[in-house]
């Protein structure tokens, strides 16, 4: 199968076309970094200056759950980034 040099040059200007639109989306779509952290209590006691050092975090796109351990599966603790046991 013999392609032209006008048919190449299509398939060439097609695929450039492709691969900018895909960056173009990856670079200008908005992205979500956050970081969630479990705040693992064993029962309704816990330290309330902890918590509230964590909730007040100058780390941007943080959130912080309080939540008793004996409550949460295995499959929600592996949704959190980070558990913090009291």
């Amino acid at each position: 199968m013999v392609l032209s040099k006008i048919r190449i040059l299509k398939i060439v200007i097609g695929l450039a076309l492709g691969f900018l639109l895909v960056v173009g989306l990856l670079l200008f779509l908005p992205k979500i970094e956050e970081t969630k952290l479990l705040y693992a209590t064993s029962g309704d006691s816990y330290d309330t200056a902890a918590y509230g050092n964590f909730s007040q975090s100058l780390q941007a796109g943080i959130s912080v759950n309080k939540q008793k351990l004996a409550a949460l599966s295995v499959r929600k603790l592996k949704t959190y980034d980070a558990i913090y046991l009291d």
